[in-house]
């Protein structure tokens, strides 16, 4: 019996969606690089959901990849990072920021349809407390 796979991506695409990310500048108030750094790429990885889950595993990494990790490492560091806390603040920043992403993407808030408070197949099934 044969088993179904799942068809991998392309080589390179999410690289391709990497590039879209914006570079923190070196130097200069690192905050406001890596807060601008965070949104870009949150706004890159809602524009191509898909791309959530390639670009986190870090999995053959490409030329955009490096130039995004090389300036973000770069920034830390001339922020006064050691090379291990840099390592440790840009995944923790990453891991954050893909957790939320996927949070936003999958998570039903604004869309009326399938909220618990407007579908009313599931409304008599919630607790009384919070059909409001």
């Amino acid at each position: 019996m044969a088993v179904a796979t799942t068809p991998r991506p392309p080589p390179g695409i999410a690289d391709l969606v990497v590039a879209e990310m914006a570079l923190p500048a070196i130097g200069g108030d690192w905050k406001a690089a890596l807060r601008a750094r965070s949104a870009s790429a949150h706004e890159v990885l809602l524009r191509h959901p898909w791309a959530t889950g390639l670009t986190g595993t870090r999995i053959n990494v490409g030329p955009a990849m490096l130039r995004y990790i090389d300036a973000t490492v770069g920034c830390l560091r001339a922020a006064g990072f050691s090379l291990p806390q840099a390592d440790r603040a840009w995944n923790a920043l990453d891991g954050h920021r893909y957790g939320f992403t996927l949070q936003e993407l999958n998570f039903p808030r604004n869309r009326p349809h399938t909220s618990l408070r407007h579908n009313s197949s599931c409304r008599a099934s919630q607790p009384r407390s919070i059909r409001t």
